[in-house]
């Protein structure tokens, strides 16, 4: 029925397809040289029928030229539209007649001997090969590209204008697109904010269509430098709110704010398209980043911290009724420094930045982490989910610096452990991170668990940016791409090429040999997870040692409250760090218990073991019930859980059986990946987790060397997918 309505010139026939001699038909006048070819400007239509039309010029375009149809009695159709007919095969083929595809036979091979697995869109996008666009997404991508290409133009010409004009003031054609501003005793153009959102919304288009490097460079520093004129303008305007203004201050300020906010706006626009263009050195201005980061601090110290700190009561509730009643301007503030703070953290992944724009971020971010939330919403100007998210996002950024920038980890780690002093010891006050599945918990314990995940990913251990330059160091081989290069992500043909290379190459690998080359790769990112483990581990309970629950030091409840966050996330796939934590801190409870004979030392030792152990038994009999709610026939792999579970619940279990390559652990990396892909606490849960399974597989292995009987080439495979796994992370995805 599709068919039949749709005006396409050719299509196929049907064997029901009637046997009814076509028509005859005019013949078409070919035209005369002095006839234009060239269509008029078509009148204005309806959606509809521009895609009609659109369907209809791309179904005439793609059609042959000439076809001369062999004469038969079904070469029409019933409406006398002509038809294609395809000749049937001759009687008798020969093999020389096929062609071969070698590339099609390379990627059978390395998957195994089999292309029936699905793969997601996100797969043949980042493929060199990218998913051809199709004629209406192409032509919303031309039209994005030639919007900003004709507002570029206007905005120039205008701004060309003002400056023929000596700055003195603004022409009348000019006047749409800027205004004039002192800003540090210079008059410079300014973005109104109509036009202002009309740019940066033309920007985005392009930047979503992937079509950003079809501007030229020199268009791209000239906006730049406008959108950092608005930046500017915001770093030089007051926050700061009386509690005793009148009206008319008041009236002020609010057009302050809505200055700060354009600036937040632009800065926004700016950190995208360095990001876009990252490999462009012209547009990765210190400048401009370090004004990004001013007025960040501005906004976050001058106004927004101590207004999320005042409370209805106290010192602070004088300027706490000021600020209720401009409660709408703080919140938008609020949530355009939290966009301004996760595009920071996606610039942050790409580019480097030099050691002051990092010491600044890092400065910044603690600073948000670590002020106090409102306990209760009477008690919030701006509302204590709006603030969380905010919070959220400079946890982002914390972890994006921590993964790319190694010579900062120790110093990011101390200085969080130095400000747990400001943390609230009141549960309710503490715990406002909210879990999709889990209670809440500390947004500073969600913060250790992702750093420490973080420690763990074997694409953390090099800058992101660095990568592209830097020399490969394994056995000679290229350096991979990684999880932060989201844009840079290595053609899925490569990846296919270089799995069956790998595949040739390691037949013949003897099980030690691969074991060995298998602890190479993950031991640095174990031992850096492990270490960043101990650091804070032995810290809080150093520091609880020395303090009681009633005393002026809160470190005491802080490690109660840390010991139960980490708990309530134990077999979580998305915080698999809960593990490690918890096991450093009983393996420091225990020898608490051994060397130290002080009694509420022991007492403290005593009642955090009796915490792990309730935790430990809730998590078994949670097992217990989802085993008995998972259907065995359902599939192979719900039959494989429930078999596995019923071996680890009677403690007779086969090392091979929870670490086999389609076990346990990879049904786990699968469904974090279904997740999230491009989620940076999802992708550190997956190097965590990978990690995790291949120290399982060493340790294993080492158990196993001392047992008799025990046949240890089972372990060479797994050795030689692990350590593939851990060099790159999409492996898994192409296996």
């Amino acid at each position: 029925m599709a068919i039949r309505t749709t005006k396409i010139p050719w299509r196929y026939p049907t064997p029901q397809s009637p046997e009814r001699k076509a028509p005859k038909q005019a013949p078409i006048p070919s035209p005369s040289p002095s006839t234009s070819t060239v269509p008029s400007a078509p009148a204005k239509l309806s959606p509809q029928i521009k895609q009609e039309s659109i369907f209809q010029q791309t179904a005439t375009q793609t059609a042959p030229a000439q076809l001369t149809p062999r004469a038969s009695p079904a070469a029409s159709t019933s409406s006398g539209a002509p038809a294609v007919i395809i000749p049937s095969l001759p009687a008798q083929s020969h093999l020389k007649e096929y062609e071969v595809f070698p590339e099609v036979d390379a990627q059978i091979e390395a998957t195994g001997g089999s292309l029936s697995k699905k793969r997601k869109r996100d797969e043949y996008e980042n493929d060199g090969r990218a998913l051809a666009f199709n004629v209406d997404q192409r032509a919303k991508a031309d039209a994005a590209v030639q919007a900003l290409f004709d507002e570029l133009e206007n905005v120039f010409e205008a701004e060309n204008a003002i400056q023929a004009d000596g700055f003195g003031e603004v022409p009348l054609a000019a006047a749409h697109y800027f205004s004039l501003e002192t800003i540090e005793e210079a008059t410079l153009p300014v973005f109104v904010p109509h036009e202002q959102f009309k740019m940066e919304s033309d920007l985005q288009r392009v930047l979503s269509a992937g079509r950003i490097h079809d501007v030229p460079i020199e268009m791209l520093v000239r906006v730049q430098k406008i959108f950092g004129n608005v930046t500017a303008l915001a770093n030089n305007t007051g926050l700061s709110l009386g509690s005793d203004w009148t009206d008319s201050d008041i009236e002020e300020w609010s057009q302050s704010i809505e200055s700060v906010h354009n600036g937040l706006q632009a800065s926004r626009s700016v950190l995208r398209v360095m990001a876009g263009c990252s490999e462009e050195k012209q547009l990765q201005s210190e400048g401009l980043v370090k004004n990004i980061l001013d007025l960040l601090r501005h906004v976050l110290e001058t106004c927004l911290i101590p207004v999320v700190e005042a409370r209805s009561t106290g010192p602070s509730s004088g300027s706490f009724a000021s600020y209720l009643k401009q409660r709408k301007a703080f919140t938008h503030l609020v949530r355009a420094s939290g966009r301004v703070l996760k595009a920071f953290g996606e610039y942050l992944s790409k580019v480097d930045v030099d050691e002051s724009a990092v010491t600044t971020v890092e400065a910044l971010t603690q600073n948000l982490i670590f002020a106090e939330n409102a306990p209760s919403e009477k008690d919030s100007i701006v509302g204590i989910k709006t603030f969380e998210d905010l919070r959220r996002a400079a946890m982002d950024v914390v972890a994006r610096v921590f993964a790319s920038y190694p010579a900062q980890r120790s110093v990011i780690i101390t200085d969080i452990l130095a400000s747990l002093g400001k943390l609230p010891v009141s549960r309710q006050n503490a715990r406002q991170f909210k879990m999709a599945e889990n209670k809440p918990i500390q947004l500073v314990s969600a913060l250790i668990m992702q750093l420490v995940q973080t420690s763990a990913s074997a694409s953390s251990t090099v800058p992101a940016k660095k990568k592209h330059r830097q020399d490969s160091e394994d056995e000679g081989e290229a350096a991979q791409p990684t999880d932060e290069e989201s844009e840079d992500e290595e053609p899925l043909q490569l990846r296919i090429q270089r799995a069956a290379a790998e595949k040739d190459v390691d037949i013949d690998v003897d099980v030690g040999t691969a074991i060995e080359a298998l602890r190479r790769a993950i031991h640095p990112n174990y031992e850096s997870a492990l270490a960043n483990t101990q650091t804070v581990v032995q810290y809080l309970v150093h520091r609880a040692m020395t303090a009681t629950k009633s005393g002026d030091q809160p470190y005491r409840n802080l490690l109660d409250i840390f010991t139960e966050d980490f708990v309530s996330v134990l077999g979580s796939p998305d915080w698999p760090a809960a593990d490690l934590l918890l096991q450093v801190l009983l393996q420091n409870l225990l020898t608490l218990l051994k060397r130290n004979s002080s009694v509420p030392a022991q007492n403290m030792a005593l009642d955090l073991m009796g915490l792990l152990g309730s935790g430990i038994f809730n998590l078994e009999d949670h097992i217990r019930s989802a085993q008995r709610g998972l259907d065995a026939s359902q599939s192979e792999v719900a039959s494989g859980l429930v078999h596995i579970t019923d071996e680890i619940l009677d403690e007779n279990v086969n090392d091979l059986d929870v670490f086999s390559f389609d076990g346990p652990f990879r049904v786990t990396l699968e469904h974090l990946q279904s997740k999230g892909p491009g989620d940076f606490q999802m992708r550190s849960a997956r190097g965590f987790q990978t990690i995790h399974w291949a120290e399982s597989i060493l340790t294993a292995y080492d158990r196993a060397k001392n047992s008799e009987g025990r046949n240890l080439d089972e372990f060479r495979p797994l050795a030689v997918k692990l350590r593939k796994m851990s060099r790159d992370p999409q492996w898994l995805e192409v296996e």
